[in-house]
């Protein structure tokens, strides 16, 4: 029964060890041809044999794949230029699907100079004639290393000394270094990746360094190999290997304010004889250190006293003080930790530390006291400079012993409390302690503003993956920080917009991209609310990316009178190529919200949209950062016009002012869109509705009618407290023009103004009938789609009013998609449809916006389709195996692993019939091992033997 079992297993993995790979690295899996032909593919199709000496000879390989789906036979080649040939390909050659053969490409240059040339190959392969091109230099060579000698001197045991080396080609070629060789004890070169190339009158610099493990002299060399003619190059190397141990006894110091206290300090040399001389660095301000003697005489072994003295202005903390010891070209250092303690005390600060309150409400701070040095006493709170009208209250108003905890201050404005920014000093006093905090509190209106403070920025021309950018005035505390980061790649993101005050940033919108054929560009904008106080010129804003990013443009900006806790109202973001950047639009919840636009573009912006004013004009990059304080609901959206057509990612944030408890409304219609006859009417109901104790009437009015058009309601003004319903009743006379319209509702009300649109449709009664034309769906969305495959969705095209719609023209934007199935001019009648087809068809990685437009006669036209769609690489794994010739085989297994020789895991759910499997579950750039095994009534065979594939990336 052993020897039975040994032979089938044997027999088995016979028949498996030969485990074939054929990789699908673009997407190519699941796509059918109508017909096979053959493809003849060389890699690589250029070859740059770059620097070659004269007289020598350099080849390199060129693989050649049929990569089509019949027999390449290859029939002939040739070579053109001054010294190049090829050798290994005997001709006529035939290649099956999927097979692969090589020939060298070979440069003889035989003079000084740049030669160009290429083979080409004839085939009967659909393409025909392929050519790999070459190029080549010959060239005079030589290499010359400065210093020829180095003398590191005396050297720590234990450390290193590096010293430059420069290389230099004093030839007129190209020269390679393939080696650097070092003789003699602890000498060592770093810095020099090797092979390394110079080209003619170029020089490279590397490190000579010198690592002594024991005591005494040194000698050595460098021997640095290269295809120079005067190869090797040399560098004679000496020094001397000493020791210096330097130690503080005790190391730690504790010492109170108006304090002293002593370290021993002890030097130890050997394998030299000098004077050894200590000083000090780090102390604190306030603090002094000295040494008794100052000088350890030679040979430079010895003791000193160091005295650290403590003043009673220093202040308390944990320092590190690094005492320096040196002489005969050797330095030694060691620390000694500092501590210095106070009397007991405490801590006084406020959260915030501004407050906005609007005229007759009230607003609130967190007190919080903090004690230290054995503090134990109750401390109490109380406030000054409060404004006339106004009041501060605590609660509690004494924090109990040991004098740790938190208050809340209520700081209520009256409604005669004169608007502006005042100080408010909070004292608290106890155990003979007093400190102090300001709170800065803001009174507004009813109509507050967002203001502009302050800007700066950054935009360095190169790939960076990090960039910081300083706020050069002070800034406020409780103000609002904007930042713009704009880029131009689609594969660097932003990980962390971080500042030196410790304010937290959050994205507002974004990352927002476009993938330019000329440049692809992402933007996102970040804010961080209610910002810490800071000197001028302390604060810097620090943008990291996953990786560098091309060209970064950061721009940051402060605000003012921004919402502490929610300063974000809406946003908005579009891209596109044009001569006109646009953000889209949004529709604003908040009365005063301050409409902050910014772009990224790849030509330059010439000034600020209407309504806008600029802030940030980057240069040379040419981003602009705008906003615009607007005082009503409503759309908005963020636009600026470009110097030239180009590509452009536009974004757009609506900052709110802070919310009050005045209360708002909101305001609604229903039907939001009205179809009326001319000399016809209809009716939509307006809806108010209350928040925040919002307590007043509401005046409705309307505009946007067009000429015939009247406009009423009944009733119309809601009363107080403002929540109610209106009938509006748009009457359109026999002479309204047909058409579309869009009309604005308005709302006012204590010091609230908000609207709504209701789209008005005038249909044409005299019977020639009216022409609109809807598009199903509006928008289309194909998701993932895998680069070098496509993807197809339908549109249906209906006349939906009562006259004919005759479609002139189409149009599409957006890399990738393309419009078939449209036979253009065609005439629809009332109530018919017809259908096209969008095709998407990727051609690199990232998402792709566009549209599809049709220009018709309709009132409505162009009608406009959005679509969507993102580019993705995908890859499989192909394997095929010899099918066994042992009796019983019921199918087969494979496994599969990520560590060479396993573990594996079955990646079949049930055994396969056929000697094929393509495993689509892989990644790109990731290698995988596969072994398969024969399934029989015993069971499995052993594995075969193993397969590797290698998947391309990305």
């Amino acid at each position: 029964m052993v020897n039975r079992l040994h032979e089938r297993q044997a027999t088995v993995v016979g028949f498996l060890c030969a485990v074939l790979l054929s990789l699908s690295p673009g997407g190519g899996l699941g796509s059918s041809f109508a017909s096979t032909f053959g493809q003849l593919t060389p890699s690589p199709t250029r070859i740059g044999f770059g620097d070659v000496p004269v007289g020598s000879t350099s080849a390199q390989a060129v693989a050649l794949t049929n990569s089509g789906t019949a027999d390449v036979t290859i029939t002939g080649a040739t070579v053109t230029g001054a010294g190049f040939s090829f050798s290994g390909l005997q001709l006529p050659i035939t290649l099956a699907p999927g097979s692969t053969t090589s020939f060298k490409a070979v440069f003889d240059p035989n003079k000084v100079g740049t030669t160009e040339g290429k083979v080409s190959l004839t085939s009967n392969a659909r393409n025909s004639t392929v050519t790999v091109l070459l190029a080549g230099a010959g060239t005079n060579l030589q290499l010359s290393a400065s210093p020829g000698t180095v003398n590191f001197g005396n050297v720590t045991v234990g450390s290193s000394s590096v010293q430059t080396v420069t290389l230099t080609n004093t030839g007129s070629g190209s020269v390679t270094v393939s080696q650097a060789n070092v003789t003699g004890t602890g000498f060592s070169v770093s810095g020099l990746a090797m092979p390394l190339t110079l080209a003619a009158g170029h020089s490279t610099s590397f490190n000579a360094v010198f690592s002594p493990t024991t005591t005494g002299n040194a000698n050595g060399n460098i021997s640095v190999l290269s295809n120079a003619t005067n190869s090797p190059a040399s560098v004679a190397l000496s020094g001397s290997g000493v020791t210096l141990q330097l130690s503080a006894s005790p190391a730690s110091l504790s010492i109170a304010q108006g304090s002293q206290a002593t370290s021993t300090i002890t030097t130890t040399v050997s394998g030299f004889s000098s004077s050894i001389s200590l000083s000090a660095s780090g102390a604190p301000t306030g603090t002094t250190v000295s040494f008794n003697p100052s000088t350890i005489t030679p040979p430079g072994s010895g003791n000193s006293t160091m005295t650290v003295t403590v003043g009673s202005s220093t202040a308390v903390g944990t320092y590190s003080i690094t005492v320096s010891a040196s002489g005969g070209g050797v330095q030694q250092s060691a620390t000694v930790s500092l501590t210095v303690t106070a009397p007991p005390t405490f801590t006084l600060s406020a959260s915030p530390t501004s407050l906005s309150v609007v005229q007759g409400n009230q607003g609130t701070s967190t007190i919080t006291t903090t004690v230290s040095g054995g503090f134990n006493n109750p401390v109490s709170l109380s406030a000054s400079g409060a404004p006339t009208g106004t009041t501060v209250s605590f609660n509690p108003v004494t924090i109990a012993a040991p004098g740790s905890g938190n208050s809340t201050m209520t700081v209520t404005v009256g409604s005669s409390t004169a608007v502006g920014t005042y100080s408010i000093t909070v004292s608290a006093s106890g155990g003979g302690v007093q400190q102090t905090a300001i709170v800065t509190l803001t009174v507004t209106n009813t109509t507050p503003t967002i203001s502009y403070v302050q800007g700066n920025y950054s935009s360095p021309q190169m790939d960076q993956s990090t960039v910081s950018v300083t706020f050069t005035a002070a800034q406020v505390g409780g103000d609002l920080n904007v930042v713009v980061v704009g880029w131009f790649d689609i594969t660097a993101v932003v990980n962390t917009v971080t500042d030196d005050s410790g304010n937290t940033y959050a994205l507002a919108v974004g990352p927002t991209t476009i993938n330019s054929s000329t440049w692809p560009i992402s933007q996102s904008i970040y804010y961080a609310k209610n910002i810490a106080t800071a000197a001028a010129g302390a604060n810097s804003v620090t943008v990291t990316f996953s990786t560098a990013a091309a060209y970064p443009d950061i721009r940051i900006l402060e605000y003012s009178g921004a919402d502490p806790n929610n300063p974000v109202d809406i946003t908005a973001a579009s891209n596109g190529n044009s001569s006109m950047t646009g953000s889209g639009s949004g529709t604003t919840t908040n009365v005063t919200d301050l409409i902050f636009g910014a772009n990224t573009v790849d030509t330059d912006t010439t000034g600020p949209g209407s309504g806008f004013t600029q802030r940030l004009l980057t240069s040379p990059d040419g981003d602009i950062a705008q906003d615009e304080m607007v005082e009503a609901t409503g759309s908005y959206s963020a636009t600026a016009p470009l110097g030239a057509s180009g590509p452009w990612v536009m974004q757009m944030v609506a900052f709110r002012t802070p919310v009050t408890e005045s209360g708002s409304f909101t305001l609604s219609a229903s039907p939001a869109s009205l179809s009326i006859d001319q000399g016809s009417q209809g009716t939509s109901t307006i809806t108010t509705a209350i928040n925040g104790g919002f307590n007043s009437s509401i005046s409705l009015s309307a505009s946007g009618a067009p000429t015939g058009t009247t406009v009423s309601f009944n009733p119309s003004s809601i009363a107080a407290p403002g929540a109610g319903t209106s009938t509006m009743t748009v009457a359109v006379e026999a002479s309204t023009a047909a058409g579309t319209y869009s009309i604005t509702v308005t709302g006012n009300g204590g010091g609230v103004q908000q609207s709504a649109t209701v789209t008005l449709t005038v249909i044409n009664s005299s019977g020639g009938g009216t022409q609109t034309l809807s598009l199903t769906p509006t928008s289309l969305s194909f998701g993932n789609t895998t680069i070098g495959d496509y993807g197809q969705l339908p549109v249906l095209v209906q006349n939906t009013g009562t006259g004919s719609v005759t479609i002139s023209s189409a149009t599409v934007t957006g890399t990738g998609y393309t419009l078939s199935n449209l036979s253009l001019p065609e005439t629809l009648t009332a109530g018919q449809s017809t259908s096209f087809t969008v095709t998407f068809t990727p051609t690199g990685p990232g998402a792709s916006n566009g549209t599809a437009s049709l220009t018709s006669n309709a009132i409505n036209s162009p009608s406009v389709e959005s679509l969507s769609g993102t580019g993705i690489y995908s890859h499989s794994v192909n394997l095929t195996w010899i099918a066994s010739n042992s009796p019983g085989v019921l199918g087969y297994n494979v496994y599969r692993g990520t560590i060479s020789g396993g573990p594996y895991v079955e990646i079949t759910s049930s055994p396969v019939s056929g000697t094929s499997y393509t495993d689509s579950t892989v990644s790109a750039g990731g290698t995988y091992y596969y072994v398969a095994a024969a399934v029989t009534q015993s069971g499995d065979s052993g594995y075969s033997d193993q397969a590797t594939a290698q998947v391309p990336s990305p």
